[in-house]
């Protein structure tokens, strides 16, 4: 069993990671998907440059050698938050890449969340 963590903060930079990662015939086709036929202005839609209207606190993860999405993204996202005024817990994992596959990293990641729900969106 794994879990991933590190959500894409920055649709623009994924895109250009995207586009050193894959074959070019497979990032065409990435692309077309995720920009649609009308070619949406992707940082209009990355939460790091709408930090400032998010309305709830929010609970980032990210290993700091993901190959899928950029720590820099998390980075990013991080100060974006800060410098909006917007509540946000940062759990960095070191030297874990975008799947959580050790049971020690597993229980400090659900015992984060578990907190975080608890605080946030109680049962009751």
């Amino acid at each position: 069993m794994r879990d991933q963590l590190a959500g894409v903060t920055d649709l623009n930079d994924m895109m250009r990671h995207d586009r050193n990662q894959l074959l070019p015939a497979r990032y065409r086709q990435w692309r077309n998907r995720v920009r649609g036929e009308a070619e949406v202005d992707l940082r209009s839609l990355s939460p790091v440059h709408r930090a400032s209207e998010v309305g709830v606190p929010v609970l980032l993860m990210h290993g700091t050698m993901d190959d899928n999405v950029p720590y820099r993204q998390a980075e990013a996202f991080v100060k974006a938050m800060k410098k909006s005024g917007k509540p946000l817990e940062f759990l960095e994992f070191p030297g874990v890449g975008h799947d959580i596959e050790d049971t020690d990293d597993r229980v400090q990641m659900l015992g984060a969340v578990d907190v975080f729900l608890k605080a946030n969106n109680p049962a009751e």
